[in-house]
């Protein structure tokens, strides 16, 4: 569990000879390693909300930001330096939100076979793949409006029930390095054309659950749409859809998850629109209040995943349409920003968005059982296959776990990298308290500090963005500490990192931090 400092070397304050110098990062665990020139007399930490007196020479952990404050004998109480501690008591666990497995009607595991199961069932090696990858948590979201899986492709065959096989993996997988997560896709499907006010219906919904197991009536189905069985030409597996009802909007999909808390036992659930801008798939638009997400669920956006790079509302703005998607169009009311802009308070989270049953494969980017007509005969005869391979989610987390990582989640303090799995640490500074990157702050002045530690990077650009898509500060550097003024309690500021690394483009984002008229609303 790391501890965090922001400091500038050592730093000499009047009156008095009184010097200070604090390394970092330390093990938490490790006695808190300060050199002080001088005499001293006191030392606490303080959060805002409680100061305690600390030992320097006994271990020290905190669940949130703080600041260390020394004081001198002569003259006694008087304060004489003070060093912020950035995230303290936080490390980061990394992993794959969205991905999918044959159990999905357009999984396709195994290209060069028709899309055959890799294993001898599907999503066999899901979560194997997902450890190999190096993630400490996974989530395996395979469509709700399918009931079974038949491998032989005889959709009259018995076949496995999806949602029972989803579980049993998960359960499979459970171990005390590694959280495997329980999830859907909730696949909302309408016609892609703009109505006379400029909005469109539809969208698609990530839903991941905090325990290993859920009742049916957890995992609610859009309304299916008309699909042949078959996933696509030649493919051996097919999936049957359910026969009950879904749902066509997004506030009856949450109204449902609350009746199953009240049917089967409350559990957590986190939420979130996917490929939010991208009119195929399907494209969100937090312009129209049918999309309102609702905060009990939906607390968070996915920023990016294999289907492009949904940040910006006006795509050709400099550095934005890092990663854009060809033949497809963009919808600006479907962008972060634009979710942003509605004041909606969610933080920023990535996903593959795989359907190989390969998580975290950011190097080797999916195909689907949507085959495509590439020789001209008419005949569909090769999977549809995407060109990028998405984008991780970071959650800033105050122990492993599953616990800490929907206290996280929940919290919006997550980050997203394309590649370069660097922990970016950054804290707001205002009315003598320190926020982490999700939080709500009280309007006015604030001071925002940022570093990231070294990733062999060519360059690397740090930008302070707000809804509007301006830049409000940058650093060319691996730092970044700035002055900034969030306006009002419809103002956000986010942090984008811009870096290059073995010729490569990549781009890191943290959750915004969200204007508030008093700090008492946090």
């Amino acid at each position: 569990m790391a501890l965090w400092l922001l400091i500038a070397g050592c730093v000499r304050v009047a009156p008095g000879d009184l010097m200070v110098s604090v390394a970092g990062p330390l093990l938490n665990g490790d006695p808190l390693d300060v050199t002080v020139d001088g005499a001293v007399s006191s030392w606490t930490l303080s959060d805002g909300a409680r100061t305690e007196w600390v030992d320097p020479d006994e271990a020290i952990a905190w669940p949130r930001p703080a600041v260390l404050t020394l004081s001198a004998h002569d003259p006694p109480g008087v304060v004489r330096a003070r060093t912020e501690v950035l995230a303290l008591g936080r490390e980061v666990m990394w992993g794959d939100l969205h991905a999918h497995s044959n159990l999905s009607h357009d999984g396709c595991e195994v290209v060069d076979e028709d899309c055959a199961d890799r294993g001898s069932v599907a999503a066999e090696d899901f979560f194997e793949r997902a450890r190999d990858a190096d993630l400490d948590f996974t989530a395996l979201t395979d469509h709700a409006e399918y009931a079974s899986y038949h491998a032989d492709g005889d959709p009259t065959s018995e076949g496995v029930d999806i949602w029972t096989e989803q579980q049993q993996r998960v359960q499979e997988a459970e171990a005390d390095d590694f959280v495997p997560l329980l999830g859907y896709e909730w696949t909302l499907a309408k016609d892609h054309e703009l109505d006379d006010q400029g909005h469109w219906e539809g969208g698609h919904k990530t839903v991941v659950l905090g325990e290993t197991a859920a009742c049916d009536d957890y995992r609610v189905p859009a309304p299916h749409l008309e699909f042949d069985y078959a996933k696509g030409a030649g493919t051996t597996g097919v999936s049957v859809p359910r026969e009950d009802e879904g749902v066509g909007s997004a506030a009856a999909l949450y109204e449902r998850l609350r009746a199953a808390r009240a049917s089967c036992g409350d559990q957590e659930v986190v939420a979130f629109a996917h490929h939010p801008a991208w009119s195929v798939p399907q494209a969100t638009d937090f312009s129209s209040a049918l999309y309102d997400p609702d905060p009990d669920f939906e607390r968070l956006v996915e920023i990016a995943s294999e289907h492009g790079d949904s940040e910006c509302y006006d795509p050709t703005d400099e550095a934005c349409g890092w990663w854009p998607k060809a033949g497809v169009d963009y919808r600006p009311a479907g962008s972060v920003q634009s979710a942003l802009r509605e004041g909606f308070h969610v933080g920023f989270v990535g996903g593959t968005d795989s359907h190989d049953a390969s998580p975290g494969s950011l190097d080797d980017p999916s195909c689907t059982a949507k085959f495509e007509d590439t020789d001209g005969d008419g005949s569909p005869d090769t999977p549809m296959c995407h060109g990028w391979g998405g984008t991780l989610t970071g959650v800033l987390v105050d122990a492993f776990g599953r616990e800490p990582l929907f206290r996280g989640l929940d919290a919006r303090s997550t980050l997203v990298t394309s590649g370069p799995r660097v922990t970016p640490r950054a804290a707001l500074v205002a009315d003598g308290h320190l926020y982490l990157p999700g939080e709500a702050v009280p309007v006015g002045a604030v001071r925002i500090a940022a570093w990231v530690p070294e990733h062999g990077a060519d360059w690397t650009v740090m930008e302070l963005v707000d809804p509007l898509g301006t830049v409000r500060a940058s650093s060319d550097g691996l730092r970044l500490d700035v002055e900034v003024e969030l306006t009002d309690s419809d103002d956000a500021l986010y942090l984008r990192i811009r870096t290059e690394v073995e010729g490569v483009e990549h781009r890191l984002w943290a959750s915004p931090w969200f204007g508030q008229a008093t700090s008492d609303q946090r």
